[in-house]
């Protein structure tokens, strides 16, 4: 008796070859590919790492354009607190020299009913 032979799905065929041929595409170059990936790699993450500590809200670089809310830090939300603080203190300030000028200047006429 003969056996009979399976006909092999032509995908399985084409991916176990793809994969073979990438598979020796890796053992002849292995540290040069390493060495490659380590370099994208590298220079992804600075560029990265460079957007994301970035003050800019319009970034262009090269072919990629974006616009971005600027995200604000611990300390710069503590300054506005700060300033806003020194706001209302500096207009009480000259609300309550005003009055006091008021009352202690002679030279105003007042009005008393």
């Amino acid at each position: 008796m003969k056996k009979k032979k399976k006909k092999k799905n032509i995908f399985v065929v084409f991916v176990s070859t793809f994969f073979k041929k990438i598979y020796n595409i890796i053992n002849i170059m292995s540290p040069e590919l390493i060495g490659l990936v380590a370099i994208i790699g590298t220079t992804l993450t600075g560029i990265l790492t460079t957007l994301f500590s970035s003050r800019c809200s319009r970034i262009r670089c090269g072919c990629i354009e974006c616009d971005r809310e600027v995200q604000h830090t611990k300390e710069d939300l503590e300054y506005e607190k700060a300033k806003k603080k020194f706001e209302e203190s500096k207009k009480k300030f000259e609300e309550v020299n005003n009055n006091f000028q008021e009352e202690n200047n002679p030279e105003v006429e007042r009005n008393h009913y």
